[in-house]
């Protein structure tokens, strides 16, 4: 498989596209709001997405599977970043 892409969009869920040929490969859905940014781990294993419901969503890049929601904010989360070694912080 080639190149892709990954949106966020205020329609609640994520995609990855392929940049050759523009097609649909993955929905990324569960999302109560908007997404405002995506992240991609520099490592390929995840990406992050927050959005407008106060949650960080983490999926999977293998099967683009749920594998965790991150909690606690009390209004919209703008952004998510990487750290450049592709591991998530711990919550406490």
């Amino acid at each position: 498989m080639g190149s892709q892409l990954i949106t966020a969009s205020d329609d609640s869920y994520s995609q990855s596209w392929a940049t050759d040929s523009g097609e649909s490969l993955h929905v990324l859905t569960g999302h109560q709001g908007p997404i405002n940014d995506v992240a991609l781990a520099l490592d390929g294993r995840w990406i992050a997405s927050a959005s407008n419901d106060g949650t960080v969503r983490i999926w999977d890049t293998q099967n683009f599977n749920l594998v965790t929601v991150l909690k606690g904010h009390v209004g919209a989360v703008r952004c998510c970043a990487a750290l450049p070694d592709g591991t998530l912080i711990p919550v406490k």
